[in-house]
């Protein structure tokens, strides 16, 4: 409070304005409350935590794992020194990048495999969120969930309206720059961050803006995995969700399989069915 203030005149600066004065919002921040303010000590008591020696006697196999790999990821020497090899050895899983002519062999798999292993090992949801949760409308239950992806400029606005051109020149320039770092010829480098945009551009085209995702029973509809390979042929959904599936086990350790029977929750049809027509129209790389 500032009691310097008369209630009367301003009250707004009588109950705020001490606070105001006392939180100034950070320059990297668009707002400052009691809430961030919460969760930055948070973050700050959480980091001194993981900077202390695990204690074998104290802390629990996840607490020291979290531990070691903070430490790791401090470790910049050890990273600059791996990272390229690392970095290599993952690309090689997916058959490596088009755009880095000396890591790319053409291979046999699938957009469904390639997409179902980034959705297991990476948690990835860049062309659409795949994931488990409770049902519902059945909440002892668990389904498989589909819906529209995380764009990666996070809001459709941001590949439509004229005034965010700068933010999506930052985007394309952003891609250049890495695959130049990673030894992409200038001229490919420019043309595939060109084509990345214009295909995120057509996928946040078919994506419906959240203000109008209020309504979770509107978007609600339960599939069978058989039922959309028939209504969406351009994806193997079977294929995809077993790759997911295909290193972990149930509660008698056998491989958790799918057949087309097996039931899906679709958060908007109208985005599959839109997701299914954009596919084949784009090259496969």
């Amino acid at each position: 409070m500032n009691s310097t203030v008369d209630p009367c005149n301003d009250f707004y600066e009588y109950a705020c304005g001490n606070w105001i004065k006392q939180h100034p919002i950070p320059d990297d921040a668009p707002s400052v409350s009691n809430f961030e303010n919460l969760g930055q000590d948070l973050e700050l008591a959480l980091k001194d935590l993981l900077e202390e020696r695990p204690i074998p006697d104290l802390d629990g196999d996840a607490v020291i794992k979290a531990k070691q790999f903070y430490h790791l990821c401090l470790n910049e020497s050890q990273i600059s020194h791996t990272w390229r090899g690392v970095f290599d050895d993952v690309l090689r899983q997916f058959g490596g990048w088009p755009s880095l002519a000396n890591s790319y062999a053409p291979v046999n798999t699938s957009i469904e495999r390639l997409y179902g292993i980034m959705v297991a090992k990476f948690r990835v949801d860049s062309l659409f969120k795949a994931t488990v949760q409770p049902d519902d409308k059945n909440s002892e239950k668990h389904v498989l969930l589909v819906d529209q992806p995380t764009l990666n400029l996070f809001a459709r606005d941001f590949y439509m309206l004229p005034e965010t051109e700068d933010e999506r020149l930052a985007y394309r320039t952003l891609v250049r720059d890495v695959l130049v770092l990673l030894n992409a010829s200038p001229s490919v480098a420019h043309q595939d961050s060109e084509d990345v945009l214009l295909f995120e551009t057509q996928l946040a085209n078919i994506t419906v803006a959240e203000d109008q995702r209020h309504d979770i029973a509107e978007l609600y509809s339960k599939w069978t995995i058989g039922q959309m390979r028939q209504q969406f042929p351009h994806f193997d959904w079977l294929t995809f969700f077993n790759t997911i599936f295909e290193d972990i086990t149930d509660k008698n350790g056998k491989t958790i399989t799918f057949d087309d029977d097996a039931e899906v929750v679709i958060y908007g049809v109208d985005f599959v069915q839109r997701l299914d027509a954009l596919i084949p129209i784009f090259d496969k790389k």
